[in-house]
């Protein structure tokens, strides 16, 4: 399979003010003239099945970008290739090799550092491994990653730069689902990470969901949770984020929905900087709220 795919994106500034100390307000519009972007692709993809339990997957494509103003012309090769083993009707096993980039966007080009304004895409090269297990109404999986970042985009108290040394994280996710009836099913979820930069993220967490079902009525039920860590001054608690919700269907173009988050009222939590740094603090990503709504197909 072979595909072709030309994009362009303009960016456009409506309305900037910055205050300085004086607590005076001014109208500062755009940093630099970088408005425009043209990414032209071409994507090449195959599956070769060597046999009946064997197949081999790959694909590749590159990226050509086109930028006005002083920003560099760059293009990025993206490529994929991986294998899918199922030795058995109840063993599977996947595994991948990922070469990909994410090349900066006009909102990073935009508040990038003005001593190094030309950033570079952000390369990713990935590495997996999975395994799932099927017995009965059974269903388990245990999947391994691993990944190398250079050029990482990381946003300084003066704009963002690319980090000039290699990120590097590795990571476990274990998987159980077991299915009661059609509609009805539990599933857990459990992940641990490392990464070789200080920590200022949860590394471990999982969840426990419940999808169900009776008549008109789809509800569920989870529980996500995250660990505490520390980060410079901060300590940051574990989080226990728990949701329910139900839908009940008048049609099947009608339905009616509500649904409660962060019940527990223990969200994540985001660390901020202000004074230039000098002061850490961190505030809720959520918020205990309800949601009502409905759909309506026509």
């Amino acid at each position: 399979m072979a595909a072709l795919n030309v994009k362009n994106k303009t960016y456009d500034v409506q309305n900037r003010e910055t205050t300085n100390f004086m607590n005076q307000t001014r109208n500062v519009g755009n940093y630099n003239a970088f408005d425009e972007e043209t990414t032209s692709s071409i994507l090449f993809q195959d599956n070769y099945k060597l046999n009946d339990t064997l197949i081999l997957v790959a694909n590749a494509k590159l990226d050509s970008y086109d930028r006005n103003a002083y920003l560099q012309d760059s293009t990025e090769t993206l490529l994929r290739v991986g294998a899918i083993y199922t030795p058995t009707e109840n063993w599977g096993f996947k595994s991948f090799y990922t070469q990909t980039a994410l090349p900066p966007s006009f909102y990073n080009v935009d508040y990038a550092d003005r001593t190094k304004p030309n950033l570079k895409s952000q390369q990713y090269y990935i590495y997996t491994l999975e395994a799932v297990y099927t017995e009965g109404d059974s269903k388990f999986g245990i999947n391994y990653n691993h990944v190398d970042m250079d050029n990482f985009l990381y946003l300084t108290p003066v704009g963002f730069i690319n980090i000039d040394r290699t990120i590097t994280t590795n990571g476990l996710i274990f998987d159980y689902e077991y299915s009661f009836s059609n509609r009805d099913k539990i599933k857990l979820n459990y992940y641990t990470s490392n990464l070789s930069e200080t920590v200022n993220n949860s590394t471990k967490g999982g969840f426990i969901k419940f999808m169900g079902g009776y008549q008109k009525f789809d509800y569920f039920t989870s529980v996500i949770y995250r660990n505490g860590y520390e980060y410079l001054n901060l300590d940051i608690p574990n989080s226990f984020d728990m949701s329910l919700g139900a839908t009940y269907h008048v049609t099947k173009d009608l339905s009616y929905s509500i649904k409660a988050s962060n019940i527990l009222d223990k969200s994540t939590k985001s660390l901020y900087l202000e004074n230039f740094g000098k002061t850490n603090f961190a505030l809720d990503d959520n918020d205990r709220s309800v949601t009502l709504s409905f759909r309506w197909v026509f």
